[in-house]
């Protein structure tokens, strides 16, 4: 692939969680020195005991999560092309059924990975994108509309277009497409990622399918026998989740990169 896909973990954070943890350290040490003078002129300074070891106990947690940062953005960095994020979006493309005629929809397409890596295995098919696109949202501001269509000419292909739209309010018609796909979107609409989900599966056609990646764990989705029988009370065949293979995260494992309850949600309408 020659786009630009960014990584989902901007540097930016990860360099303002090392200045943090930089200036932990410094707090550590200084606390440490002021103890210790304390202490060799008798006094008993309790107050600065408790200080020194919340400061301590901050610093320990702080650097397990840059290392814990460190490993995510490795794991998930588009420029290599045996990256865990490749792995998971090949796993996608792998599981779809796609006939000629077919429109495929990517419901928060980010910085258009999924997408294009659909359109340019589908190259019949027209493929179209979309994302909130916005400046604010969970610091994902590089992810432009822009910036999807940029790759998009970069990979060559001419069967995919982006669009700005909310995934809990799209404004395409019902039943306009053939084919709907997403990777770890909805579990970022806080709150309201089964509304995301059920707008997502509305515009899908009559025997359409969908092939869904999210962080399926009832914090964001409820009970999740529940949503199975509600796809199913609507109409929703097959629909089962499929459990993400252990080999797509090696050398890295669910734990270490934050994703259990990573999973498909496969059917069709």
């Amino acid at each position: 692939m020659n786009g630009n896909y960014l990584n989902w973990l901007p540097k930016r954070y990860l360099n303002l969680l090392k200045n943090l943890q930089y200036i932990l350290h410094v707090l550590c040490i200084v606390s440490f020195i002021y103890l210790g003078v304390k202490i060799f002129k008798g006094d008993n300074p309790l107050w600065m005991i408790l200080i020194s070891l919340f400061l301590v106990i901050g610093d320990v947690v702080l650097t397990k999560y840059v290392d814990l940062a460190k490993i995510m953005r490795k794991a998930f960095d588009f420029s290599d092309d045996d990256a865990i994020s490749w792995r998971l979006l090949n796993e996608i493309v792998n599981r779809l059924v796609v006939k000629s005629s077919d429109r495929i929809l990517d419901v928060g397409c980010g910085s258009g990975a999924l997408t294009n890596l659909v359109a340019m295995n589908y190259p019949q098919n027209e493929v179209v994108g979309c994302d909130i696109f916005t400046t604010s949202n969970l610091g994902y501001k590089e992810f432009t509309k822009a910036l999807c269509e940029q790759n998009a000419k970069l990979e060559g292909l001419e069967n995919v277009s982006f669009l700005k739209e909310d995934a809990r309010s799209l404004s395409f018609e019902d039943e306009s497409f053939d084919v709907v796909v997403s990777n770890y979107v909805f579990h970022n609409i806080h709150n309201e990622s089964r509304q995301a989900l059920f707008e997502s599966l509305r515009v899908l056609k009559k025997g359409g399918r969908f092939v869904i990646r999210d962080i399926f764990t009832e914090s964001h989705y409820g009970d999740l026998d529940s949503l199975l029988k509600q796809l199913k009370d609507m109409g929703f065949q097959d629909v089962q989740f499929v459990e993400d293979r252990k080999e797509l995260f090696v050398p890295y494992t669910k734990h270490q990169i934050m994703l259990d309850g990573s999973k498909l949600l496969v059917g069709r309408k």
